[in-house]
């Protein structure tokens, strides 16, 4: 009611009805007037609850929660080698709010770049994807790991996991595998096995052949020569050895032809010498069984035929011839022994056989007449392929060839033929 005067005091008095009208309030936009929503600032908190927390209602930052607080890991380890899905450790995380669902996840960030090695299960375990090298790959390894609540609110904290060393030492040599040039300690280094494509890593594994075959530079010997006399030297055919520089092991082995092994002996140097007198009469060959192993232990064994030549004798069935005497140049000679009948031994001529001839048979150079020269000094020799020669003490292994007048050097016996050096044509001869 509103009264109106003038000056005169005259006065109009009047009622007015003033209508209050409504003015939506709706702070969270959801439709529902503040007034009668129960979550005003639609946080998800109501008002009540936020009251009671002493949070702001109409405040959609401010709510009743709180953040996750402690985030941890029990394990943060792993040693090399491990497989994929390996354990490292379990997280956890504590949240000051009672019934808090917590998610952990990883994320970006400072100390994440490793996050993809790793993966974390509804538990929080912690678990790898890959196996880890601590030679070669990274051996301090970073993940950032995220922990948030129901309603998203959250906590992130970088973790270092360490790749520990673990000792592989395949051969145990001391050396780790890593370092080691020769990992299965085969005697072949690992970038050798690699580019014959063996395995570096199995010792029975190698970039060796095995010798492919075995030779005798000699099968004949003739009977009744001195125990421990040079028979053949062994060759050796490696393709892994095309110097022909290796070291073999050579032995007279049993097996398929091996049954006149007793009458021979092998050194180390692959050297074959008598162990016996041997007789043809009694036996016109002897078999013998060979083995050759290079430094590998790969081998090859081989059976020989070794005959055994008939030498003019005196026995039941002959006649006695007396030996006609050595020439002057020969004299110094002597028997070898009752051990082998007919044979002499020359410290600079080597070993031979007398007959009731000139001729002799050589243990090098075979079957040969030697008669004395002109000095009686020295002395002529007639060999097949040579014709006749002319040497003495203090020349011999040197020859004087009449037929071309040129000096010849003895090199050796070479499948049963004597080889020699021709110093004029500066070649090999036999």
């Amino acid at each position: 009611r509103v009264k109106a005067t003038d000056e005169y005091n005259a006065s109009l008095v009047k009622t007015f009805v003033i209508s209050v009208t409504n003015v939506l309030e709706d702070l969270d936009g959801d439709g529902i007037e503040d007034h009668y929503d129960a979550d005003d600032d639609g946080d998800g908190f109501s008002d009540a609850t936020e009251i009671d927390y002493g949070s702001d209602p109409r405040n959609p930052q401010s709510v009743a929660n709180q953040a996750p607080t402690l985030l941890d890991l029990n394990g943060t380890s792993v040693p090399e080698n491990s497989p994929a899905g390996s354990l490292v450790g379990t997280l956890e995380a504590i949240d000051p709010d009672a019934n808090a669902t917590i998610n952990l996840t990883f994320t970006n960030g400072n100390g994440s770049q490793h996050n993809n090695l790793f993966t974390i299960d509804s538990n929080g375990t912690l678990r790898t994807t890959t196996n880890f090298d601590f030679e070669t790959n990274a051996t301090t390894l970073r993940i950032r790991v995220r922990a948030s609540d129901e309603h998203n609110a959250s906590l992130a904290k970088t973790f270092v996991i360490n790749v520990t060393n673990v000792l592989e030492d395949l051969d145990g040599d001391g050396i780790e595998n890593h370092y080691d040039t020769d990992d299965d300690g085969d005697g072949f280094s690992d970038a050798q096995e690699i580019a014959a494509g063996t395995n570096p890593t199995d010792p029975a594994s190698v970039p060796n052949q095995p010798p492919t075959n075995i030779s005798l530079n000699n099968l004949r010997i003739a009977e009744n020569r001195p125990v421990g006399d040079l028979v053949a030297n062994v060759g050796t055919s490696d393709p892994d050895d095309v110097n022909g520089t290796g070291t073999y092991a050579y032995a007279l082995v049993d097996g398929n032809g091996s049954s006149g092994n007793g009458a021979f002996t092998l050194d180390e140097n692959g050297t074959l010498r008598t162990a016996q007198v041997l007789d043809h009469e009694s036996n016109s060959s002897q078999t013998i069984r060979i083995q050759v192993k290079d430094e590998h232990n790969a081998g090859v064994e081989k059976s020989f035929v070794i005959e055994i030549i008939d030498l003019p004798e005196s026995g039941p069935n002959r006649t006695a011839q007396a030996e006609p005497a050595l020439p002057n140049w020969l004299s110094e000679a002597q028997p070898a022994g009752i051990q082998a009948p007919g044979w002499y031994i020359s410290d600079w001529f080597g070993s031979f056989h007398r007959t009731s001839s000139p001729w002799l048979y050589h243990a090098d150079l075979g079957w040969i007449y030697a008669i004395s020269d002109d000095t009686g000094n020295n002395g002529w020799l007639w060999i097949e392929r040579q014709g006749w020669l002319w040497t003495g003490q203090g020349l011999y292994r040197y020859l004087y060839r009449h037929t071309d007048q040129t000096w010849i050097y003895f090199l050796k016996r070479k499948n049963d033929i004597p080889h020699f050096y021709n110093h004029s044509t500066q070649r090999i001869e036999h």
